[in-house]
């Protein structure tokens, strides 16, 4: 009942958050923070909906911009809430009986988010697992999450149970840090006032505690502890294992399900499979999920001396991990999930199998009157699994197709996207644009095999992209068609150097590819360049796509067809942006092409020429020599 909804990001945490903001801090700082993060007005959160990650994280700093609250603050205050929140959903007597004391509260933590995820489809939650030092009354709390920086939500949770249900203040501090994803974090909890309010237990619970202590340290010393044999015919269904994940014992009826145990050294993963929790089959993964109820079946593909035992294969296996510290073992004490009489014989099991103090066992016998509804319940774990492992390779493809969405869209459209809000088209007053082409494409195709042709190309083209990817938000590669690649500067975060800065990427484009070394490459680039007014916007539902529009496209393509090829090519209009010590750092050569017919336009169009060089470049325009020379700084 913790950050586990927020790892899935279920709408619920989000919806809580927003009713967090608006109880402690008002209805107008929860209209800050939605304009910010961009939810119009009648927007709110579906809780019961899945959000993606970006949407509670975007949320969180958002928050605590607009609030003035560090972030780790601001997530404490939202464990507190959090409490109370679920206690308003009805889990108030659910939160009242997981535990007498702090300890097994948070021990039982893992099962409660088991049952939830039966709620809350796809639910992945973390691990929680509890040391107590009887020393000094403390805990040392193991937290395990795949996600980062979300601990203090625990931190507040925690305080706040301790407070309203156990009656005790405590502190809490982090005495390790995460190394990696799947290392943990430590947090030594304590109470403030020990002489009043004990962390644990009272001191009945604590002397019968250390009387336990003292019978076993007792019988230790005498080797008088029950024999194995016992043991396995005691506890019919239970594995034994080792950190290798080598089996050292097995209750006596999954021995005889696995015979095979006598014929070699089995390891655990080559016999079973983990259904939940979704983890990695290894020691330490086990034991970050000490507290979470497992479920395991064999596996189908055994090894060939077990091919006669596949009756077995689709057996479930439901109970908890225990770790024994004296020996560094885990075990498995699970029963078997059979809901009647005909699968139990069909599985080649008997009802003596069933241990007498097993509910399951009171299951079978009756399950004539109520097999319809076991079944059922059966079934919807079942499918809760599938779920699960859907949901897994769901949010896989989710994460893929986040990545496609922010390479093809500028990263502001594509997070509107993501959210779930459409993209509105924008109208920019001021903007550039920039056509760049392989001028002598016809000549270098007649002279080069095709394969070869797109080899270059795709050369050429990713350096360019490299050039674009350094300049920021305020460019955008519109797209690349066969030999051109257009690019936009000021869009969709407008920039009023828009023209300076195109100007800048077009004579790094031209040095880069003079810079390949060969000589029919180095007068293979033209570019056109015109600023002026655009409009942007989202194309398409199917395959989406971010575009401009507007005459300055078309001039833009103008200049670069209807310019000197080799060269950088600008209007006057762009021109006019550049003409400002202000807008252009470095000295560049501007040559006047004059007046420029192009098509579709009824008056010719002033052109001119950029020289990154420190000279005047020989360029004519129909004929005729510069005339009209212009030095900026």
């Amino acid at each position: 009942m913790d950050e586990s909804f927020f790892f899935q990001q279920h709408g619920l945490i989000n919806h809580a958050l927003s009713l967090l903001v608006k109880r402690n801090f008002g209805d107008e700082a929860w209209d800050s923070i939605r304009e910010k993060i961009g939810m119009s007005n009648s927007s709110y959160f579906i809780q019961r909906k899945v959000y993606a990650d970006d949407v509670t994280f975007e949320l969180v700093k958002t928050a605590s911009e607009v609030l003035g609250i560090q972030v780790n603050d601001l997530l404490e205050t939202f464990g507190r809430f959090f409490v109370s929140f679920c206690e308003e959903l009805g889990y108030k007597r659910i939160l009242e009986v997981m535990g007498s004391n702090l300890f097994e509260f948070i021990n039982n933590l893992d099962s409660l988010h088991d049952h939830l995820a039966t709620i809350y489809s796809g639910m992945k939650a973390p691990s929680f697992r509890c040391k107590y030092n009887s020393d000094n009354d403390t805990i040392t709390l193991h937290y395990y999450s795949t996600r980062p920086n979300l601990e203090y939500i625990v931190v507040g949770i925690i305080k706040e149970v301790a407070e309203k249900i156990h009656l005790i203040d405590i502190n809490m501090e982090v005495v390790k840090t995460r190394q990696n994803q799947l290392d943990d974090i430590q947090f030594l909890i304590y109470s403030k006032n020990p002489a009043k309010a004990r962390i644990k237990c009272h001191d009945r619970l604590r002397r019968s505690i250390a009387s336990s202590t003292r019978k076993q340290t007792k019988n230790s010393e005498t080797c008088n502890f029950i024999a194995p044999t016992t043991f396995c015919r005691a506890f019919p269904f239970h594995v034994l294992f080792d950190r290798d994940l080598s089996i050292q014992q097995l209750g006596h009826v999954i021995e005889r399900m696995i015979p095979g145990f006598y014929l070699g050294d089995l390891k655990m993963d080559k016999i079973f499979k983990i259904v939940r929790p979704v983890i990695q089959f290894d020691f330490h993964s086990i034991l970050s999920h000490i507290n979470t109820v497992f479920v395991l079946t064999m596996k189908p593909l055994c090894p060939s001396f077990l091919e006669q035992y596949l009756q077995w294969s689709d057996v479930r296996f439901k109970g908890q991990m225990i770790y024994l510290e004296e020996n560094e073992m885990m075990l498995f004490h699970c029963s078997v999930s059979i809901s009647s009489l005909e699968e139990l014989r069909s599985h080649g099991l008997y009802l003596c199998d069933i241990p007498r103090y097993d509910a399951s066992r009171n299951v079978i016998l009756r399950s004539d009157h109520f097999r319809h509804d076991y079944q059922m319940m059966l079934q919807l774990e079942t499918l809760n699994d599938r779920l699960a492992d859907t949901y897994q390779q769901l949010q896989k493809e989710k994460d893929l197709t986040g990545e496609l969405l922010y390479s093809v869209m500028p990263p502001s459209v594509a997070k509107q996207l993501r959210l779930g809000h459409k993209a509105v088209p924008s109208k920019h007053s001021m903007a550039s644009v920039m056509f760049c082409k392989v001028s002598t494409f016809q000549d270098i195709t007649t002279n080069i095999e095709p394969t070869k042709l797109i080899a270059l190309l795709n050369d050429i083209y990713i350096t360019f992209d490299q050039i674009i990817d350094r300049q920021g938000d305020e460019f955008y590669k519109v797209e690349t068609l066969g030999d051109k690649y257009m690019v936009a500067s000021g869009i969709p975060q407008y920039q009023s150097t828009h023209a300076k800065s195109i100007v800048k990427v077009a004579i790094e484009m031209m040095n880069t590819s003079q810079k390949r070394g060969n000589k029919k490459l180095s007068t293979m680039l033209s570019i056109g360049i015109h600023s002026g007014e655009i409009v942007a916007g989202v194309i398409g539902e199917k395959l989406p796509r971010f575009s401009i529009f507007g005459d300055t496209v078309n001039i833009a393509s103008r200049t670069l067809t209807t310019g000197v090829p080799g060269v950088i090519n600008i209007t006057e209009d762009t021109f006019r942006c550049l003409d400002s010590p202000k807008y252009f750092e470095n000295k560049y050569l501007l040559s006047c092409l004059g007046p420029v017919n192009m098509k579709g336009r009824s008056t010719p169009l002033t052109c001119y020429i950029v020289s990154h060089q420190a000279k005047s470049p020989a360029s004519t325009a129909n004929g005729q020599t510069n005339s009209c020379p212009s030095t900026i700084n």
